[in-house]
């Protein structure tokens, strides 16, 4: 299957919050969104705004303490992991293959390595560059069959 890069550059807050929203409205439900980048990257933002896209009003918070934080949208959950300060997944590797296998709910992981042989099917991988003027290199790798989630960025 054929492999899809697109990159977007981001000058600004409102940038990344457009990137996040346009993505938000086109999911699904059963998409994993891995996201990758150094600390204040930009995961976390990205992340508020697919949920504000997705129609959530929940408050978005980064799941660095809790591990795992869940948001209500119409047609789906969204489960947003991050297992930055983990190194190995203990009791949230069965709860997330639970959410991979329902395949109903979208996932969005940062810090994904220690459970990259866990996600057996297609995902969308975002990695997080920053460059020498501070503005934030979104670099997308996919699939043909997501390529829904990125044709109109």
């Amino acid at each position: 299957m054929k492999i899809y890069t697109k990159e977007i550059k981001s000058v600004n807050l409102k940038k990344t919050d457009q990137i996040g929203c346009q993505l938000g409205q086109h999911l699904k439900g059963g998409e994993i969104i891995v996201l990758n980048g150094d600390l204040g990257s930009g995961k976390t933002t990205l992340t508020t705004s697919i949920v504000k896209g997705s129609g959530s009003l929940d408050q978005v918070n980064s799941p660095s303490f809790l591990i795992k934080n869940q948001y209500d949208c119409p047609n789906f959950i969204i489960h947003h992991y991050d297992f930055f300060r983990l190194s190995d997944p203990g009791l949230m590797k069965n709860d997330l293959i639970e959410i991979i296998n329902n395949g109903r709910d979208v996932i969005i992981i940062e810090w994904a390595q220690i459970i990259n042989d866990l996600i057996v099917k297609d995902y969308l991988n975002i990695d997080f560059v920053i460059d020498n003027h501070d503005n934030r290199i979104l670099k997308f790798k996919y699939h043909n069959n997501l390529k829904y989630l990125i044709d109109l960025l």
